[in-house]
């Protein structure tokens, strides 16, 4: 029972670390206070703790879009415009599904 408390803990904790990036990112591009500084979207979702990073990042400023992993935030794609944003979800919905099931593996 100890063991199974441990994990549970150790999970917790490596899963609100994770989360947490993108609340963390945001709130330090917020406070820089530049214009035109990039300032990445989070995730909603309550199913974790915290939050991630969508997996479509706009810099609207530069006016470019790109895929992003949802945990480190990094761009998993080439840039495209934001008009093409509705049909790029799709494209980086099934590349973040292939980076978590490589996260997993390794």
């Amino acid at each position: 029972m100890k063991y199974i408390i441990c994990f549970i803990l150790f999970l917790y904790i490596a899963n609100a670390n994770a989360a947490d990036t993108c609340d963390i990112a945001r709130h330090k591009a917020v406070s820089l206070n530049r214009i035109g500084n990039y300032i990445p979207q989070c995730d909603d979702d309550l199913t974790y703790v915290g939050k991630k990073y969508k997996h479509v990042q706009c810099h609207h400023s530069a006016y470019y879009c790109f895929c992003a992993d949802t945990v480190t935030g990094a761009p998993t794609s080439e840039n495209f415009q934001p008009k093409e944003k509705v049909e790029m979800e799709k494209f980086c919905s099934k590349k973040e599904k292939i980076i978590n099931v490589l996260r997993k593996n390794n």
